[in-house]
């Protein structure tokens, strides 16, 4: 997004179905927190799917993000973040009533997001029944030193989270 740009609003979108169920969101330009505002004015919405590509992220709000009230979120959780997903991770983990997810399905790209994957399926240990994890740039992993150690204890961590995988991919 350029200077000259006008920001991209979401809230006439707010609030827009309060039967809602199940959200796509695909942007590259769109900041995290507006996605998160339109998410939690839909009080009904149980599967979520966003999809970023070079958004801009919030880093000075991540920690202030403290939304009254969040959707059920019972379905499906899918994302596809090659920039991170820390920021959508932590406010996530921040909605007031929890995460009730049934499926996790994501793209794992940065050597960071382990520790993110691992966080939600922490926050969602007892409806979690499936978790598709697919590793996106497997060269760039290869340079990191004490690699496959590295994922021996994080799987070693996930399983402790879950009893074990339904499916690891």
């Amino acid at each position: 997004m350029s200077l000259n740009e006008p920001e991209c609003s979401l809230v006439p979108f707010h609030n827009f179905s309060p039967v809602l169920k199940s959200l796509r969101v695909v942007s590259s330009i769109l900041r995290c927190s507006q996605i998160f505002d339109l998410i939690c004015s839909l009080p009904l919405l149980g599967d979520l799917s966003i999809m970023s590509f070079g958004a801009r992220n919030d880093v000075d709000d991540v920690t202030t993000f403290k939304p009254s009230a969040s959707p059920v979120l019972n379905g499906t959780l899918a994302l596809h973040l090659p920039q991170g997903m820390e920021f959508t991770t932590r406010r996530l983990l921040a909605l007031p009533n929890g995460l009730h997810f049934r499926k996790l399905v994501c793209n794992w790209w940065l050597k960071e997001d382990l520790q993110w994957i691992a966080a939600l399926l922490a926050g969602c240990p007892d409806t979690l029944e499936q978790v598709d994890i697919e590793c996106c740039r497997s060269r760039t992993f290869l340079r990191f030193p004490f690699w496959d150690q590295y994922l021996t204890e994080t799987f070693a961590c996930f399983r402790n989270y879950m009893g074990g995988f339904n499916r690891l991919v």
